[in-house]
């Protein structure tokens, strides 16, 4: 995957997961400061721990990014919601009353952790526009 679409993207998952983007020292304060996220409820481990973009590990870790599919599946499907991976990619598919109204499909990848966040990316991106 592109560093740049990674760096977006993870950009997109960490505020849904809740965690809070703020500034942090380097190592030596004369260094200056740089962005981070930090993961206060500590779903990710230490909730002392800073993270950079770069190092959030939703498109590497399978813990990482089934706690996104986890919340998805608790707080955002007020119908049906089902997520399927395939050969071909992974969809997540959401109805209420049997009758369908949403699909997110991430499309061809070389790896089924790639196509499951390529998914929950798309679905990330409509659920913040529907608030």
């Amino acid at each position: 995957m592109n560093t740049q679409n990674v760096k977006l993207n993870s950009e997109l998952i960490a505020p849904f997961m809740r965690m809070r983007k703020g500034m942090t020292d380097y190592h030596s304060k004369s260094d200056g400061q740089y962005e981070c996220f930090y993961d206060d409820a500590g779903l990710f481990g230490d909730p002392r721990q800073t993270y950079t973009d770069y190092s959030l590990a939703f498109d590497t870790s399978w813990n990482w990014l089934m706690k996104v599919v986890e919340k998805i599946k608790r707080d955002c499907s007020n119908g049906i919601l089902s997520i399927i991976i395939e050969n071909d990619g992974c969809h997540i598919k959401m109805s209420t009353n049997k009758q369908f109204i949403y699909e997110f499909y991430s499309g061809f990848c070389d790896t089924e952790i790639e196509s499951v966040y390529k998914a929950v990316n798309k679905f990330i991106e409509w659920y913040n526009t529907q608030k």
